[in-house]
């Protein structure tokens, strides 16, 4: 079985992106956040897992699922357990460190690429406030 991560994921359009961070770092913000304006834009954007995400390397891909006792779900700080659409996996194209406060300005070269599980992949820092900047970057 692939190996359960602390991690939310999005797949925007035909792209995952893999959002990491401590608790209270604003992941699933940043995931609802990502989801709404990509779907505003009418882009097809859906949950794929929140705080638990399992990543499997396949054919050279990092192919990310939601966790299914928790399929669906993202806890809304102050509200509780909300209910959303979502698809069952993904391929990871971004990751996505979230952060209470940036701290890399300017990163260097290999502060942009990280490797899971083998794969080598498209990395920034940002903070659950920025997703526009994570939209833009997708393209």
């Amino acid at each position: 079985m692939a190996p359960s991560i602390h991690a939310s994921c999005v797949v925007i359009g035909e792209r995952g992106i893999l959002i990491r961070g401590e608790s209270g770092s604003g992941k699933t913000t940043l995931a609802r956040h990502l989801v709404a304006l990509a779907t505003q834009s009418g882009i097809f954007a859906r949950l794929v897992g929140d705080d638990r995400v399992f990543v499997a390397e396949n054919s050279g891909r990092l192919v990310a699922s939601g966790h299914p006792a928790i399929a669906g779900m993202v806890e809304v700080r102050g509200v509780g357990i909300v209910d959303t659409p979502y698809e069952s996996a993904c391929i990871i194209r971004l990751v996505v460190d979230c952060s209470k406060q940036v701290r890399l300005r300017s990163p260097n070269e290999e502060d942009r690429l990280v490797t899971i599980q083998g794969v080598w992949l498209p990395r920034i820092e940002t903070s659950a406030a920025e997703g526009n900047l994570v939209l833009s970057i997708l393209g």
